[in-house]
């Protein structure tokens, strides 16, 4: 787990710059990195509108510097006594201070502009980096820390800190008063602050998903749990995206950390409950969904205890009370015995079909045997065409009416599959929604201004809660068991152990 002062990692294009900025190479092109990915070769020149460059060809191109990442300086000469020319000295120095933009430790940035001092004492430009080699040790003199792209006191910094936690409280508000566009605002100025600040990327996630831009919405929840590995409504949330980007497999895998990290929260085991119902059969046998289904089990046995002794009983990934169990336990006995007629209907056409195919593939060979037989020689040895027989004709009819009544039992099986996907929709509370749900704002993790980070090894993250958990763990005392005319599963047992459909599955009309 990262600390919360973690510096920005150095882009590798910046530890590029760098060596081309100290070293004393001469080799034969000039290269500009631009900031889209893409460079420029050739002859390099400082100028008034940027930097120019000629190729080989004669070529002259301008490039603002505002698009220069870093320039690669290879056909520049050196100047007397193997030091740097001046306009390969100054290109350096405008290599260096693009190299040091992004660094956080002065001392690091101090030793750099040290270095290229000392391989410029004699020219214009190492008198300039002299000077800005003294502003950096006055930073370093002074304790500045850097703060987004500013350098600023230990105390500014814990100011702008405690700007930044009223500036999450306020964000949270306006997402819950669904003015997504002004929390946007906020939370882009207050990342500028704090870019890894974990209470902002996951008001971000929460944002993006509600605006559905599900890989932003991904990105910013993989970053809280960058910084707080056990952070069970990041891992929640992430459960539900991969699920809708169709990572199955994945998304049981995060269902499982997050069972880890807050055990037995009634959320995470709602939507892991969901998330398996949907899976295909094959994928329920892979070690990551078998692994979590064991965790899953052993948790929702004590929550289904507890939701018992308040008189709540599990029905799917959902909840209800003794009453509503009572009338869907009978609700759903009548639809199964529709369903099961109306598979058996089913099954009765597709036999039907079955049998008319085998009697008009039939037909047909009889009709193509009387057709062969139709051809005779006479004694000349010329052919002879006969007529078809009776038999031919009424083999035609009787085929025509077969593939009439084949069209009709088609028919017939689709009229039967919408019965049961309407017979479906008959049960009062489904075992499944298909929708796994959100920890919105109220998982929101936050980082109290002046609050010392927990150490790494004791596992614990240094955030709280802003609110407290939506769904409540299991409590450590001992709970009574359900009602023994109460099974304990509540209809998932057979599901999740023996993986047969539960009764609300598609019929076998819906083949």
């Amino acid at each position: 787990m990262r600390t919360w002062s973690s510096p920005i990692a150095l882009p590798a294009i910046f530890g590029f710059a760098i060596l081309t900025a100290v070293a004393d190479v001469v080799v034969r092109a000039d290269v500009l990195h631009l900031t889209d990915g893409t460079k420029v070769e050739g002859d390099v020149k400082r100028s008034a509108e940027g930097w120019v460059v000629t190729d080989a060809k004669g070529t002259v191109t301008t490039v603002p510097e505002a698009k220069v990442q870093s320039i690669e300086l290879k056909s520049a000469g050196a100047g007397p006594g193997g030091k740097p020319a001046p306009d390969v000295a100054e290109q350096r120095l405008y290599s260096l201070r693009r190299s040091v933009e992004n660094l956080t430790h002065l001392p690091d940035i101090i030793e750099r502009y040290t270095r290229f001092v000392e391989q410029n004492k004699n020219n214009e430009t190492g008198k300039a980096a002299q000077k800005e080699l003294a502003v950096w040790v006055d930073r370093k003199n002074r304790g500045l820390v850097k703060v987004g792209q500013e350098w600023v006191t230990p105390q500014e910094r814990a100011e702008l800190l405690a700007q930044t936690f009223a500036t999450v409280s306020q964000a949270r508000q306006l997402i819950k008063d669904a003015r997504n566009k002004e929390a946007e605002a906020l939370l882009v100025k207050a990342l500028q602050v704090d870019p890894t600040n974990p209470s902002i990327q996951y008001l971000r996630g929460v944002l993006k998903y509600k605006t559905n831009e599900i890989p932003a919405a991904r990105k910013a929840f993989e970053a809280v749990v960058e910084e707080i590995s056990n952070h069970a409504p990041s891992l929640n949330n992430l459960g539900v995206i991969l699920s809708r980007q169709n990572a199955h497999a994945a998304s049981i895998g995060m269902y499982d950390r997050a069972m880890q990290a807050s055990p037995g929260d009634r959320q995470v085991l709602d939507n892991f409950a969901e998330a398996f119902n949907a899976l295909p059969q094959d994928t329920r046998k892979q070690p990551i969904v078998q692994k979590g289904l064991k965790r899953f089990l052993e948790q929702d046995e004590i929550l289904q205890r507890e939701m018992a002794a308040k008189g709540m009983f599990r029905w799917g990934s959902t909840w209800v009370d003794q009453r509503q169990l009572d009338e869907l336990k009978i609700a759903e006995e009548k639809i199964k015995a529709r369903l099961d007629q109306l598979a058996a209907d089913y099954d009765a056409a597709q036999g039907r079909i079955n049998t008319i195919d085998q009697d008009i593939a039939a037909n047909n060979q009889a009709m193509q045997r009387l057709q062969a037989n139709r051809y005779t020689r006479d004694v000349t040895g010329r052919t002879a065409t006969a007529d078809l027989p009776q038999r031919y004709y009424d083999l035609e009819n009787d085929t025509a009416k077969l593939v009439t009544e084949r069209k009709q039992q088609e028919q017939k099986k689709q009229q039967l599959r919408a019965a049961a996907k309407d017979v479906e929709k008959q049960v009062p509370t489904p075992r499944y929604t298909g929708t796994q749900k959100l920890i919105e704002t109220e998982g929101t993790p936050i980082k109290v201004p002046g609050e010392v980070d927990a150490p790494a090894s004791q596992g614990a993250p240094p955030t709280q809660a802003i609110d407290a958990a939506p769904l409540a763990a299991p409590s450590a005392q001992p709970v009574p068991e359900a009602p023994a005319t109460q099974p304990a599963a509540g209809g998932l047992d057979s599901l999740f152990r023996n993986a047969p459909p539960p009764p609300t599955t598609a019929p076998a009309p819906a083949r």
